[in-house]
């Protein structure tokens, strides 16, 4: 059902969205592991990061307030979202693969070469769950930026029967932030697709190591499934 709502009801929501995210993560205890590579790459300018929808909540409030640029549909739900971000002092493109995803993709672009860091979620707005879509690589591309990928776990967590099985932590839970190593996307248009299937190695990966590191079991909890470790391919 779309929910309508004036200006002064769409900035009352976005405040609400604020100070509820701000009550679900109090207590709740952080452990970071490698933020450098994001630290790294800001000092140079800027940065993508990448993270699986369902996992996506702890990182945003970890980086509210950074100028971060993401994107969100064009739904009612992306509405909400984008008032929240505005509220925390980020910045919301509205768009998705299926509704504005070029338009959105050249705003995209523009912020980051501006010095925008952007936060995206290659599996969303609607999955598969755990598979890179392209827009974050043709992003990488574009601005030369790298990506910077994370893995994200809450030892007691309220898991949402969605389509990404949405993790909320819970609070006085742990709640583990792995980032990776930045991976640099070729500029030649030809290596899109091996370039896809490595960000998605290792965010799965760095998801599984996550989810282990806070007790989640991967063969039973809602975590990605094991692939078959590629090596030094990726």
């Amino acid at each position: 059902m779309k929910i309508r709502l004036n200006e002064n009801g769409w900035r009352l929501t976005g405040c609400l969205g604020d100070a509820l995210m701000r009550g679900i993560f109090f207590g709740v205890r952080f452990t970071e592991i490698d933020r450098h590579h994001v630290e790294d790459s800001l000092s140079r300018g800027a940065a993508v990061g990448a993270v699986w929808h369902g996992r996506c909540l702890p990182l945003a409030f970890r980086f509210r307030e950074y100028g971060a640029a993401a994107m969100v549909s064009r739904h009612t739900d992306g509405e909400i979202m984008a008032r929240i971000l505005r509220r925390q002092g980020n910045l919301s493109v509205r768009g998705s693969t299926s509704r504005g995803g070029r338009k959105a993709l050249g705003e995209m672009v523009r912020l980051v070469k501006a010095g925008h860091p952007a936060v995206l979620t290659p599996d969303g707005p609607q999955g598969p769950r755990f598979k890179a879509q392209s827009g974050v690589i043709a992003l990488s591309r574009k601005t030369g930026v790298p990506i910077v990928p994370a893995g994200v776990s809450a030892d007691r967590a309220c898991v949402f029967s969605s389509w990404d099985r949405f993790q909320l932590p819970l609070p006085l839970s742990r709640c583990v932030i792995l980032y990776g190593e930045p991976i640099h996307a070729s500029p030649d248009p030809a290596d899109h697709e091996f370039d896809r299937r490595r960000l998605e190695f290792h965010l799965n990966r760095l998801t599984r190591m996550a989810d282990r590191m806070t007790g989640q079991d991967p063969k039973n909890g809602p975590g990605p499934p094991e692939e078959p470790d590629f090596g030094a391919a990726f």
